[in-house]
């Protein structure tokens, strides 16, 4: 809530020369509060390769832990990544990488599961992913999907289904 005081209205009153009043600041003011995130991307690459040979490389774990590769540094002073990815390490500081990310299960299914809706799988129910709530929530938007999904998913999607890619797009008869 605003508190209004004497260098308030000044500056309020400075402002009617621009052809503001009070109702326009304020009107933008509002605007302004209630913008939020419209999008977001979401890349899940399922069946990549592990943590502990990209992002987590444990270098002083055991042998038997610790990934082959050996790291090198990023433009992030502390962090090092995988040698075999030297542009990602150019640009450290545009990502953020999530090394403390576990589960409740060790079945890799249970776990996309739970990432994708935030549930783990119930056979009886079918829970909603993630973009299905942000579409919900944040509705439809003039000449864009709510959101894209490259699955395989054998399940109904309901009313707030995304534009699915159905098949492999690197197919030559891919459409």
């Amino acid at each position: 809530m605003q508190t209004w005081n004497r260098r308030n209205f000044i500056g309020i009153g400075s402002l009617a020369p621009l052809g503001l009043s009070l109702a326009d600041l304020m009107s933008l003011r509002a605007q302004a509060s209630s913008k939020s995130a419209r999008s977001c991307i979401f890349v899940l690459l399922d069946g990549g390769p592990p943590q502990h040979e990209t992002w987590d490389l444990k270098p002083d774990a055991p042998s038997d832990i610790r990934g082959l590769f050996k790291p090198i540094p990023t433009n992030v002073a502390g962090i090092q990544i995988s040698e075999h990815l030297p542009r990602s390490a150019r640009q450290a500081d545009k990502y953020a990488v999530l090394r403390s990310v576990h589960g409740r299960t060790a079945i890799h299914f249970n776990g996309v599961y739970f990432l994708m809706t935030g549930y783990l799988p119930i056979q009886s129910v079918e829970f909603p992913s993630l973009g299905a709530v942000a579409a919900k929530e944040l509705g439809p938007r003039k000449g864009m999907p709510p959101y894209i999904l490259n699955a395989n998913l054998d399940h109904a999607m309901g009313p707030c289904a995304p534009f699915w890619v159905r098949s492999d797009p690197s197919s030559p008869d891919f459409r």
